[in-house]
């Protein structure tokens, strides 16, 4: 009985203190928000990389790689025999 009473007066205090009911309710929304907006952000990034003394495969691996901005690159396979050219 006595835990009961201790959960009904904390439960009493929580209720009548309007910052902790905001804090409880109001803050995770706006945070929840917030994260919404920072990952819906659609940046692209144009990235060039520098290569020195590899193979023309390679090169032509790398051009296949490039692509327009808002598109999602493929992959490439790269098999053994390639690597070997």
């Amino acid at each position: 009985m006595r835990i009961l009473a201790i959960a009904n007066r904390v439960i009493k205090e929580l209720i009548r203190d309007k910052r902790t009911l905001a804090l409880m309710f109001v803050a995770p929304i706006i945070i929840i928000l917030l994260l919404s907006v920072l990952f819906s952000a659609n940046s692209t990034t144009n990235v060039k990389i520098g290569t020195v003394a590899v193979s023309k495969t390679i090169r032509k691996l790398q051009e296949q790689v490039s692509h327009p901005a808002g598109e999602v690159a493929g992959h490439v396979r790269i098999s053994i025999e390639d690597w070997n050219k």
